[in-house]
């Protein structure tokens, strides 16, 4: 579709170009007309050095040879009906144009009042009908192109949004993930200040079970073990505090 659009944008382009080109060659072949200038054949072109004369007669050639390369173009295939006929409502007024401007070559240049006849009656009306020809050409893709622009900042704006939405369940996920993480190894934490109490002679310490999962087992075999060093170690001081009594008594004695 963005092909299309830019086809089209170019043939808006070439209409416009068309358009202005139009225009000029009228008011050269006027001019012509009015200092009875005779128009040559299109093949006596090289040896003509009058610049309006060389406008006038190959602009006219240039033109038909244009229109019928266009017809046969892939860019013409792949317009729409609307535009399409547009093209074709200009064949009748460029063949008028051909035929206008043959009458006028094979007058001689002194009948300058027959030729402007011929040129108001045939050329004006040809140049003004491929003018709004071309102007309705180009609004039509005018149109086209805006309903291509709607399309495209609604697209971009489907896209925005998208984009909003997934960066906000991103950071949604990233919060949950955290959340989960210190739930999971929070049980790790306490055994780790377990551990750095009975590092510092602290044997009383108990560590909080949560569950019955690996890490409340882990607590559970921790505490059994803190139970256990709390009970060798009162017994090594009943142990020491009866040795120490023996010993008084054998130094009594």
């Amino acid at each position: 579709m963005s092909q299309q659009a830019m086809q089209l944008f170019q043939m808006n382009l070439v209409m416009k170009d068309r358009v202005i080109e139009l225009k000029s060659m009228e008011n050269d072949l006027i001019n012509m007309i009015q200092t009875k200038q005779q128009i040559p054949q299109h093949r006596k072109m090289k040896g003509v050095s009058d610049p309006p004369t060389q406008s006038c007669a190959y602009f006219l050639k240039s033109l038909l040879q244009w229109y019928d390369a266009f017809l046969s173009s892939t860019v013409y295939a792949n317009m729409n009906d609307a535009l399409k006929q547009k093209v074709l409502d200009m064949k009748p007024s460029l063949f008028q144009l051909d035929e206008a401007l043959a009458k006028i070559r094979d007058m001689p240049p002194d009948r300058t009042e027959d030729r402007k006849k011929v040129f108001e009656e045939s050329v004006h009306p040809a140049v003004v009908d491929l003018q709004n020809v071309t102007h309705d050409f180009v609004g039509q893709n005018s149109q086209f192109f805006s309903a291509q622009n709607q399309s495209l900042l609604a697209y971009s704006a489907d896209m925005e949004r998208n984009q909003m939405i997934t960066i906000a369940a991103a950071m949604l996920f990233i919060i949950l993930i955290t959340f989960y993480a210190r739930h999971l190894l929070q049980p790790l934490n306490w055994l780790m200040e377990g551990i750095g109490k009975i590092r510092k002679g602290d044997a009383n310490v108990v560590v909080r079970k949560r569950g019955n999962d690996e890490l409340g087992r882990l607590a559970e075999q921790f505490n059994a073990m803190t139970t256990e060093i709390r009970s060798h170690r009162e017994h090594l001081e009943d142990m020491v505090a009866k040795r120490t009594e023996q010993l008084l008594e054998a130094k009594s004695d």
